[in-house]
């Protein structure tokens, strides 16, 4: 506390003990206690820039990482987007796969069958010579 704050007060109390004793009242001025100045108050320490460099210190940290994490989430939802992407087109290719592996049997299955009816040079030779017999 600064001790000018003191100093009105200081004043108004002397003069009013002046006005006293200009009075003659002895009565009055004796009930009065002489005023004893008052001693002056040590300085506080400022602490405020203490307090403001961690406060500081603690919004631009809370504000840098804020920052960082809607950075990081917007990257995560861009590559899990990119991911789901390639995942996508990953299965429609296995579907083409699939599929054209169902016709490749297909086929494999009728070509099997016909070999399974058609005749071969022997047979047609051997049938041939019977029908010459005839």
């Amino acid at each position: 506390m600064n001790p000018r704050l003191y100093r009105p007060l200081y004043r108004s109390l002397s003069t009013s003990a002046r006005v006293l004793e200009s009075a003659n009242s002895q009565t009055l001025a004796a009930k009065v206690a002489p005023i004893e100045p008052i001693a002056p108050v040590a300085p506080r320490r400022r602490v405020g820039g203490i307090r403001g460099g961690i406060f500081g210190f603690l919004f631009g940290f809370s504000l840098a990482s804020a920052f960082a994490s809607y950075a990081l989430l917007d990257e995560y939802r861009l590559a899990s987007t990119i991911l789901q992407s390639s995942v996508h087109e990953l299965q429609t290719s296995t579907q083409k796969v699939s599929a054209h592996i169902r016709r490749i049997e297909t086929v494999e299955k009728e070509l099997k069958a016909l070999a399974e009816r058609t005749a071969e040079k022997t047979d047609v030779t051997k049938l041939r010579g019977e029908m010459k017999q005839l």
